[in-house]
């Protein structure tokens, strides 16, 4: 079958590098969307239905606002379907991941676009935030993840009342406190 019979009239095919373009800008635009609703001076946002009756909504939480977007863009996409999860999992904080994500997709541009591997980019930032290595699913509410590593070193029970020297959570190589 051809390829201009599998696509709608009006549809566009993006190839390459013009295709990340377009989903780095779709993504940062729905986080640039909800990003002014956050904090005590959060602007509301005036939401119109497209369907019967033309209801209006005014609101500022992000959750709603991204509810109500009709999206294309695969990249812009998967923010929504984290605000999603976020909500389902926790309740709150739909707005911050999806802003959270949209930063490190910006950042990440300026990386792409000084020609640095996407694969590089990953793989940095699974090192510096060790919990992106494993699904979000093996952590839940009644299962969170440890804030702290167990010491390593057993406590001597004739302390009595006595806490261990404190040890920095920084990193390995870090000295002890």
């Amino acid at each position: 079958m051809p390829i201009d019979k599998i696509f709608k009239d009006d549809a566009s095919e993006e190839k390459g590098e013009r295709a990340r373009m377009a989903s780095f800008i779709g993504a940062m635009a729905v986080a640039d969307l909800v990003k002014s609703t956050l904090g005590p001076k959060g602007m509301d946002k005036i939401l119109q239905s497209t369907g019967r009756g033309h209801s209006v909504t005014v609101t500022n939480d992000g959750a709603t606002i991204l509810k109500s977007l009709h999206i294309d863009n695969p990249a812009a996409k998967v923010l929504v379907d984290i605000s999603k999860v976020q909500d389902d999992e926790v309740g709150d904080g739909t707005t911050s991941v999806v802003v959270l994500a949209g930063e490190l997709l910006r950042e990440a541009e300026k990386l792409v676009t000084a020609k640095i591997h996407p694969m590089t980019i990953i793989a940095v930032i699974v090192r510096v935030f060790p919990c992106t290595e494993k699904p979000y699913s093996v952590h839940s509410p009644s299962n969170p993840p440890p804030l702290v590593s167990p010491p390593s070193r057993d406590i001597d029970p004739s302390s009595r009342g006595r806490l261990p020297k404190p040890r920095a959570i920084v990193g390995p190589e870090s000295p002890e406190i």
